[in-house]
């Protein structure tokens, strides 16, 4: 992380499904500490219900699955519905 500010970075991308709620929270703050925003990269519920617990203000649905590697916008339809009002 200390890196990617030295070089100028402004975001940092934390993958949900490779992370849990307290690393997400812990890189998330330590990112804002370096002036850096933090982008909450989520592909299912789970996931975003694990991202928006540690205080994410910043979330990217992905519609490929991580898996399978199946592409499907519906993705992206299903998990709007769910993210806070005003996002």
């Amino acid at each position: 992380m200390i890196e990617a500010a030295a070089h100028g970075a402004d975001a940092i991308l934390l993958i949900a499904a490779i992370l849990d709620v307290a690393q997400m929270r812990g890189f998330r703050e330590l990112a804002a500490r370096y002036g850096m925003a933090a982008l909450a990269e989520v592909h299912d519920d789970q996931e975003l219900d694990a991202a928006l617990e540690s205080g994410a203000e910043i979330v990217g649905v992905n519609n490929r699955n991580l898996h399978t590697f199946q592409v499907s916008l519906d993705t992206s339809l299903r998990l709007v519905e769910r993210m806070p009002a005003g996002w």
